[in-house]
């Protein structure tokens, strides 16, 4: 379809079979975007209940791969929130790994004197109580344009803890988005 674009009354520019010509010039198919502008590169939910022990394990619903970062100055805006429960009480772990294509998996914000990340929670506000909430903000800097895998990863401190749920019958919804920095 045809048209024109007017501003007070003034055409501006035109579109013809997908071309669009501004001011006599035609724009490609690239869009430069003012620095530091948010793309959403992906959002993900998971909506079904599930549980594990003391060893990390990946959310596969909350993983996001980035195959073609629009540049190597990229940043991402990383952002979970899980619903956890936890059967004794005791602290539940999460935390953001990163796998850049070809090289091994790395834990973000991992603190190297410990097993933990920085980003692990084991606060009162998660010791199991339905429709607790641990969230996660991070802005991340690969310095890539190769393939990039975000998962999402939990564990209990000892004991079961479940996702989506206090006891793995009551069903929340946890999410993972993340936008690219441009």
């Amino acid at each position: 379809m045809a048209g024109e674009i007017q501003l007070n009354g003034t055409s501006f520019a035109s579109e013809s079979a997908g071309t669009i010509t501004v001011n006599n010039a035609t724009l490609s198919n690239t869009v430069i975007m003012p620095s530091n502008t948010l793309k959403l590169v992906a959002s993900k939910i998971k909506t079904d209940a599930a549980s594990n022990g003391t060893t990390y394990s990946e959310i596969t619903d909350l993983t996001i791969t980035i195959t073609n970062p629009a540049s190597s100055s990229s940043k991402f805006w990383c952002q979970y929130n899980l619903v956890v429960g936890h059967t004794d009480y005791d602290p539940v772990i999460h935390g953001l790994f990163r796998t850049i294509s070809g090289q091994p998996e790395e834990q973000l914000g991992k603190n190297d004197t410990t097993d933990n990340s920085v980003f692990d929670h084991n606060s009162t506000m998660l010791y199991g109580l339905k429709g607790s909430s641990g969230n996660l903000v991070y802005l991340d800097q690969p310095a890539t344009t190769s393939s990039i895998t975000y998962k999402v990863k939990y564990k209990s401190s000892t004991g079961t803890v479940y996702l989506n749920s206090n006891t793995g019958t009551t069903k929340n919804v946890s999410s993972f988005v993340i936008f690219e920095v441009l």
